[in-house]
């Protein structure tokens, strides 16, 4: 019998195919057709289809599955609006790298530590124009792409919203958790899988109850990736993770994982933590005792039970979905590959 993993891993790699073969087709042409803009950018629009050559798909493979949920097979209409997630995180991502300063992003020099923070500017807001392009530029109806649009638009301000409460956090040492829950959610679930799973549910004509649905299951399993991702930030290997290992530590970030150390690290703990967390050009030796005191503290432990608290709840909003068990298994099977991700 095959494993939900398994079953997951399948689809993903069948819609994967699908995705990549139109990422490097006419839609991603037509988008950037204008004679006089390609004249200006060909340079930039090559780095900018560069940087999006070893992006995971997960999100443009959620707008597929979406659809699915409402019983249509991918087409190439389909398979074109999900490019709109890739546009879209490929642009934030050049803006995140210059709030960053990170020099590196899946294991090439970023586009800010290659042409500098004007042009990463400028790329990144092409990337976040062309996103709603894919969209009009599918063949669906027009009522239906309109109402797609109205609910980038929203997923993508919250989205916005929460880099912007990420920037304000950065210099609070006294933040709350729910104040860091919260930005998650805003920051990553919305454009990670609430908006994807709703794009193909809109497109698909799916119905408000399953709209509803698919955002509180983004949500938890949203907020479990991106606690995920602070842990592999700190714990994570550079030749994995194509970050990096040191940038989460001199960014000084404000994460579940320094909440929990805040909480219970004792004064003389606190005092050395914060000598180094934050600190630019930080040595492999400051990252490793940064590592050790987050695990003598317990804060290790504890995001990762705050972890398993989420997905354990995904699991069970999954499990009462009006969904059939087929694509209940592959939801869980894909719950399944997010616990074993490195990167």
């Amino acid at each position: 019998m095959q494993s939900k993993k398994s079953l997951f891993a399948k689809l993903f790699k069948e819609y994967r195919e699908l995705i990549e073969r139109q990422l490097s087709g006419e839609p991603v042409k037509a988008i950037f057709s204008d004679a006089k803009s390609y004249y200006f950018m060909s340079k930039y629009v090559n780095a900018f289809n560069s940087h999006m050559e070893s992006g995971k798909r997960l999100r443009a493979f959620l707008v597929l599955l979406g659809c699915n949920l409402c019983g249509h097979d991918p087409d190439n209409n389909i398979v074109t609006a999900s490019l709109s997630y890739e546009l879209f995180q490929n642009g934030i991502l050049m803006h995140d790298d210059i709030i960053d300063q990170s020099e590196l992003r899946r294991n090439k020099p970023s586009v800010y530590a290659q042409f500098g923070t004007p042009i990463a500017i400028c790329l990144g807001d092409t990337g976040i124009v062309a996103a709603y392009d894919a969209i009009v530029l599918s063949g669906f109806s027009d009522d239906r792409k309109l109402r797609a649009l109205a609910n980038q638009s929203k997923i993508f301000k919250l989205t916005v919203t929460g880099e912007l409460k990420d920037i304000e956090l950065s210099d609070n040492h006294d933040c709350t958790l729910d104040e860091i829950i919260t930005m998650y959610e805003l920051k990553t679930a919305y454009y990670t899988f609430i908006g994807p799973l709703q794009l193909g549910i809109i497109l698909g004509g799916g119905s408000d109850d399953l709209l509803r649905e698919a955002q509180e299951l983004g949500r938890l399993i949203g907020i479990a990736f991106q606690i995920k991702d602070d842990i592999i930030g700190v714990y994570g290997k550079t030749e994995i993770t194509g970050k990096s290992s040191v940038s989460d530590i001199e960014e000084g970030k404000n994460t579940v994982l320094t909440s929990y150390f805040r909480e219970c690290a004792s004064q003389d703990m606190l005092k050395e933590f914060n000598a180094i967390y934050g600190k630019k050009n930080c040595t492999e030796e400051d990252c490793s005792r940064i590592r050790d005191l987050l695990d003598e503290s317990n804060a290790r432990a504890m995001t990762q039970e705050l972890y398993t608290k989420y997905i354990n709840d995904a699991e069970r909003i999954l499990d009462s979905m009006s969904i059939s068990d087929y694509h209940k298994d592959i939801f869980h099977g894909m719950i399944e590959y997010l616990n074993d991700r490195e990167n």
